[in-house]
């Protein structure tokens, strides 16, 4: 962002019934109609976080954001499976 701080909208939601992890703790942003689930906490961090979310509010500053590009498909798949056995 070139320097400049920005506020952003952030919602954490826990997903109780999440088939791969109970514990799961969804990411969203808000985009300009509505929040997008960007990701969820990486699991050796939700133990930390799921305390924070009981309380009513909660402000963060967040000096940088890393991002992950790896994609999973469901079910999962090997790479032959997904690539051909080409590759």
């Amino acid at each position: 962002m070139n320097g400049q701080n920005r506020h952003i909208s952030v919602k954490l939601e826990a997903e109780p019934f999440n088939i791969v992890d109970s514990r799961a703790i969804a990411v969203f942003i808000k985009s300009s109609e509505d929040f997008k689930n960007v990701g969820y906490i990486v699991t050796e961090l939700t133990q930390f976080v799921h305390p924070l979310l009981e309380k009513q509010s909660l402000e963060v500053s967040v000096r940088a954001i890393r991002f992950c590009t790896t994609v999973f498909t469901w079910p999962l798949i090997s790479p032959r499976e997904a690539y051909g056995k080409d590759q």
